[in-house]
């Protein structure tokens, strides 16, 4: 699937996939064969991110942390959809799924949302 950053509706998610690039490409100066997780690679912002990193020839590795093999499939293109391929099957609020996906990365991009079961601590959280 070909991205193109300016064809995504919302400005603000357009920005933000701009600044998470931007970051990557630093980090490709960074380190030799910078390797990268994208959290929450099967969300519309995480898919498109994952997707640009994939297609970036700076960036020697691209992982991502999914909860749903089959979204991860349709969205990300992966055949088999696991480690061999990068996907990690995993949940950004359970830390004890986090360490086979981020394992020797140099760069988080974190494109989980915070969800529904939040609610409540949300508004403690400073905006």
């Amino acid at each position: 699937k070909d991205i193109h950053l300016e064809n995504l509706e919302n400005p603000e998610r357009t920005y933000m996939l701009h600044l998470c690039l931007a970051a990557a490409a630093w980090t490709s100066e960074l380190a030799n064969d910078p390797r990268v997780l994208v959290t929450g690679a099967t969300g519309r912002t995480g898919s498109a991110l994952y997707l640009q990193l994939k297609a970036d020839s700076r960036i020697a590795e691209v992982r991502a942390l999914v909860r749903n093999v089959t979204k991860a499939r349709e969205l990300l293109g992966c055949k088999a959809c696991d480690e061999s391929e990068g996907v990690f099957v995993g949940d950004v609020t359970k830390p004890e799924t986090l360490t086979a996906a981020s394992t020797g990365i140099d760069t988080v991009a974190i494109a989980a949302a915070v969800g529904e079961r939040f609610r409540d601590a949300s508004e403690t959280l400073p905006r």
